[in-house]
């Protein structure tokens, strides 16, 4: 194991059996316990021997339990209790609820984003604990993704377990009051960081509500508002960069959404919102979330097409399944409110219609901005091709001209290799025939005077095919230099053919990727049916009953 932390598996501690270890961080190390007696399953988390002294880490760990414990609200994790291992050095530890679900960082950042009713439904939960606890005047101050504890709970998905208050500042008159922070210590995450923890100020409700501000930043753009590579320059932007507008990275967002946000990332906390419950309010008038049982309405429901419960045809069925299920629920419970049951069932599909139509709406974006892609490329395709036979043209005409200098210089080369030597040869067939004296017969110097009046011809014909050598080395750089454009834009050519087919890929490869989450909300979809179907039969039965 590791320094400072012992295997305590079969351990008991308190009245917990620990089974297996769920985590471990720089302090603490977290267990599953079972209760020895009832069995009931329970998070243990125990201190690391050897920590330093001055992060008073003991202090820490027993103010969260006590913090939380005071909170009591369905949306912060439950303590079970607190006390010292029985090891020969006990160390503090805190049982918790035990949770199986997700963090919310496990759905968001690094380009990963939420539909706004889903951002909106999670903030909401996390807000009501927080206006619990600031009314008890506990401010968090380490509001972060990693806190949000994501969990189904009685057939509700989203449902917010808050977590980890044990750096929680402690405002007001308090009955246990287990830390005080040493000025300059500066206590928190850097990326959801408030400028007034950052510069060591007074802090408030305002500086959770700046950290909810960055998550609803990063849920809804898959990016942080602020980056850096070090924490004290992250620390500094939060203190003085400007703030930036969700809707430049993601246009979707509605302007109201955007200025609840911008208002959160105040630097000044008198610039935000005074309480959470404030927050909330703006936030449910902007996305109305059914949170009361509606009173059925018995309007009538409009006619399905024929085939709508096509096997073929998911989501046709699944339009028919729907629409039996609320002619059901206007038959049986006009004028009358819907039981709770039946109220979250349809909730659950209502907030999944409104997750497929954003998906809908994204797929037809998808294909639009694929065929926009690729209808550019192809007018680049079209340009090249009209350069290439243009290029091609040329190169043509220059290998045809150095040709044409090519066979001149040869028709040159011939005639100047007749006259060439023709007096030499001549005089050696005199030779042949009689020697020295032979030279001298009228007949053979008649014929060598003929062969030497040749030399100015001769010389004409080599100055002309000197002058044709310079032309055809210019005309051979021409054809080299056509052909390399030729090249050139053969290869730009194929560099379009290649965007071309990139631009066909991405936006394939993004519809295809909506489409598989598109086809997991209609499979949720079709769940969420069936348990609405359920809960309705329920209910009629107890009503009959």
């Amino acid at each position: 194991m590791t320094r400072g932390i012992v295997d305590r598996r079969g351990q008991q501690v308190g009245d917990y059996l620990l089974e297996r270890q769920l985590g471990r961080g720089g302090m603490s190390v977290v267990w599953l316990g079972r209760h020895v007696e009832t069995g009931r399953p329970a998070a243990v988390k125990i201190l690391n021997a050897g920590l330093p002294a001055n992060i008073e880490a003991d202090r820490r760990l027993t103010q969260e339990g006590r913090a939380t414990q005071r909170i009591d609200h369905e949306n912060v994790v439950k303590i079970y209790g607190w006390g010292q291992t029985a090891d020969a050095q006990p160390q503090p530890f805190l049982a918790l609820e035990y949770l199986e679900g997700l963090p919310l960082s496990a759905l968001i950042g690094r380009g990963k984003t939420l539909p706004v009713e889903r951002v909106v439904a999670i903030v909401l939960q996390a807000l009501a604990a927080l206006d619990k606890a600031h009314a008890l005047d506990i401010i968090h101050r380490d509001i972060k993704p990693d806190n949000i504890f994501l969990v189904t709970r009685d057939g509700q998905q989203d449902f917010v377990k808050m977590l980890d208050f044990g750096i929680a500042k402690l405002i007001g008159a308090q009955p246990h009051t287990a830390v005080q922070t040493a000025r300059g210590i500066v206590l928190g995450t850097p990326e959801y960081l408030p400028p007034e923890i950052a510069l060591d100020q007074g802090i408030g409700p305002g500086s959770d509500l700046y950290a909810l501000g960055v998550i609803m930043f990063e849920a809804l753009t898959g990016r942080l508002p602020y980056n850096a590579d070090k924490p004290m320059a992250l620390a500094e932007a939060h203190c003085f960069a400007p703030i930036p507008r969700p809707r430049d990275f993601a246009p979707s967002i509605s302007s109201g959404l955007e200025r609840i946000i911008v208002r959160c990332l105040a630097k000044q906390p008198k610039d935000r919102y005074g309480r959470a419950s404030e927050l909330a309010d703006e936030l449910k008038a902007l996305h109305t979330i059914t949170t009361a049982a509606p009173t059925v309405v018995s309007a009538p429901l409009p006619s399905l097409p024929p085939g709508a419960a096509d096997p073929a045809h998911p989501q046709a069925s699944l339009d028919a399944v729907e629409h039996r299920l609320r002619a059901q629920l206007s038959e049986l419970w006009r004028d009358q409110t819907l039981p709770g049951s039946v109220v979250r069932a349809l909730a659950r599909v209502d907030q999944l219609r409104c997750a497929i139509d954003e998906l809908e709406a994204d797929l037809a974006l998808a294909g639009e901005g694929g065929a926009l892609a690729l209808d550019l490329t192809h007018e680049d395709g079209d340009f090249l091709g009209q350069e290439l036979r243009l290029a091609e043209a040329e190169e043509s005409e220059a290998r045809a001209l150095f040709d044409g200098l090519l066979a001149r210089d040869a028709r040159l080369r011939e005639a100047i290799v007749a006259l060439d030597g023709g007096a030499v040869l001549t005089l050696m067939a005199l030779l042949d025939e009689g020697g020295l004296p032979g030279l001298l017969a009228p007949d053979a110097l008649d014929r060598i005077g003929r062969r030497l009046r040749r030399h100015d011809e001769l010389a004409r014909l080599e100055e002309e095919r000197a002058r044709l050598q310079a032309e055809i080395e210019s005309a051979e750089a021409r054809v080299a230099l056509a052909r390399s454009q030729r090249v050139q834009l053969e290869s730009d050519r194929l560099v379009a053919h290649a965007l071309s087919e990139i631009s066909e890929v991405r936006p394939r490869g993004q519809r295809r990727t909506l489409g598989v989450r598109r086809e997991a909300l209609r499979r949720t979809l079709g769940e969420a049916l069936a348990q609405l179907g359920i809960d309705l039969a329920l209910a009629s039965g107890s009503r009959r009953g």
